[in-house]
């Protein structure tokens, strides 16, 4: 069995140059991981295809096709479970690792017997600066917090691939899988811990951001906040409170979605 195995979804919306970068970042690491296991999650346009053939090159990539689409928890969950690592670290497609990333996370995960590390991240585009998103830091703080928001960058993420498969992985819940995991995973009791320093560089994607929003999206929020409830992460005031934020901003005019997610996101 390997020790590190690295999983990356693509699909056919995605950028064939941030998708080649975003590779090239996870074999220029200082601790290059023992394999990549990219999942082909549906039919893509012939560029990106060529790019995946690319990546397919080096040996410790391993490409999986899929039929048809999805969703990013499902394929995710796929490629780990094509995956023989002991740790699984979690990478998008058109983000790049910080070169020292896989080692501070393995040296930290080992040391201290955790089950699941991240750390901070800086967003950027074309027509922004890049922003730095924090994250709580201990455990402690981790669960407290992750009442609230995701007290992880799912980017960054680098857990226990027996602690992954025994929460349940990835759920095909569109946009929120990863909450939803940290979520099983922390009232499990498997431990959590963030590293202060960016690991993870991440494209900033505004219509992204805006097909975070209306009813479709709201109703995926409404369960897993029920979850939460129902699991008595949330006592019933913050399952109110959360219902009634959540019902807000996500029913709001699109074109909005934008400016609220930077405020939440400082």
């Amino acid at each position: 069995m390997n020790e590190l195995s690295v999983v990356l979804s693509v699909y056919k919306n995605d950028d064939p140059e941030s998708f080649l970068r975003a590779v090239d970042s996870i074999m220029d690491q200082s601790r290059i991981p023992d394999e990549v296991i990219i999942c082909v999650d549906g039919p893509v346009p012939e560029n990106l295809d060529d790019a995946v053939l690319i990546a397919d090159v080096d040996a410790k990539v391993k490409v999986y096709r899929l039929e048809k689409n999805i969703g990013l928890g499902g394929s995710r969950d796929y490629a780990i479970k094509q995956s023989r690592g002991t740790f699984i670290a979690v990478m998008d497609s058109d983000d790049f690792s910080l070169r020292n990333r896989f080692q501070l996370q393995l040296d930290l995960i080992k040391s201290k017997s955790l089950d699941v590390v991240g750390g901070y991240i800086s967003e950027f585009s074309e027509h922004r600066l890049d922003q730095l998103r924090k994250v709580p830091l201990s455990h402690e703080d981790i669960f407290r917090k992750g009442k609230y928001r995701s007290p992880m960058n799912h980017v960054t993420v680098m857990f226990k691939r027996e602690s992954y498969l025994a929460s349940g992985g990835y759920l095909p819940i569109r946009g929120i899988e990863d909450y939803d995991l940290f979520h099983r995973m922390l009232i499990s009791g498997y431990k959590f811990e963030n590293i202060p320093e960016i690991l993870v560089n991440v494209s900033f994607d505004e219509s992204a951001i805006k097909r975070r929003a209306g009813l479709s999206y709201l109703k995926c929020w409404i369960s897993l906040l029920v979850k939460m409830y129902q699991s008595k992460y949330l006592n019933l005031l913050q399952f109110a409170t959360l219902l009634v934020v959540h019902t807000i901003a996500k029913l709001l005019p699109r074109r909005i979605i934008p400016f609220l997610y930077r405020f939440l996101r400082n």
